[in-house]
């Protein structure tokens, strides 16, 4: 045991923790330094993620991966960036679904995986093995439900992913996608990027039966034809906005208190 004065190094495997503890004073100042330290290193271990066999099952490839195809740090493949922790509805290969709570996931847009952290590394949770997931935004702080899909149709044709549901009486449906621009760098002109870019798009439409159709002022009140004045109101009272996620909401919200 060191004496005062001298130094004490700690050093622990979670998350590759070092704590360095220099003692000045007494013993008692050691303890108590100590017992913060192992405190610390504990918190740290619980920040690890855990083995789940139900994702273990399922996203059998590990992969390690950030942006593939050199996509530039100012675009991303990810609906969002950080590892945000969901509950997800996982089909069982005999029938049936199981809930996993709280796992750490990321949603790649390209492919439409869920991308999980576990302790053995980043596995893959594909599109055709869930039912469902829900999480809270980042940004807003409100919860989100997604849906595969697969059940809605638009124009005749199968939604490919995910889709965001929100409202109760007026149901919005919001798909996300990405397209990777190749890179298109001229070397004798020098224009053009060196890097592949990450190009968001948003779509929004209002659900009727399992079809979609466009979110417009003229979807919503074909939808609810006797409200119809008073949702024209709304719009043009408050300016909606129809490419605009935030006003889309508000309008949903206000829908939902029409008929009660």
């Amino acid at each position: 045991m060191p004496s005062p004065g001298e130094a004490f190094f700690l050093t622990g495997s979670p998350s590759n923790l070092t704590l360095q503890i220099t003692l000045t004073l007494d013993m008692k100042t050691f303890f108590a330094a100590l017992s913060i330290s192992i405190s610390v290193f504990e918190a740290a271990a619980q920040l690890t993620p855990t083995v789940n066999p139900v994702i273990d099952q399922f996203g059998s490839i590990q992969v390690k991966r950030t942006n593939e195809g050199r996509v530039t740090e100012q675009s991303s493949i990810y609906l969002y960036d950080d590892w945000i922790s969901a509950d997800v509805l996982v089909h069982q290969p005999a029938g049936g679904v199981v809930q996993v709570k709280e796992i750490p996931v990321k949603l790649d847009l390209r492919t439409s995986a869920l991308e999980v952290q576990t302790s053995r590394g980043v596995r893959l949770l594909p599109l055709s093995k869930v039912e469902k997931f829900e999480w809270i935004n980042p940004q807003t702080m409100s919860k989100e439900v997604f849906v595969n899909g697969r059940d809605f149709l638009f124009n005749g044709a199968k939604i490919e992913g995910y889709c965001a549901v929100s409202g109760d009486l007026l149901k919005m449906v919001t798909h996300y996608s990405v397209e990777i621009i190749p890179a298109d760098y001229n070397v004798a002109l020098d224009v053009g990027s060196k890097e592949d870019r990450a190009v968001r798009k948003t779509r929004h439409y209002l659900l009727r039966g399992n079809e979609l159709v466009e979110f417009t002022k003229k979807s919503v009140v074909a939808l609810m034809p006797d409200e119809g004045d008073a949702i024209k109101q709304f719009i043009r009272r408050n300016r909606v906005d129809f490419d605009e996620e935030a006003d889309l909401q508000s309008l949903i919200r206000y829908c939902d208190t029409l008929v009660q």
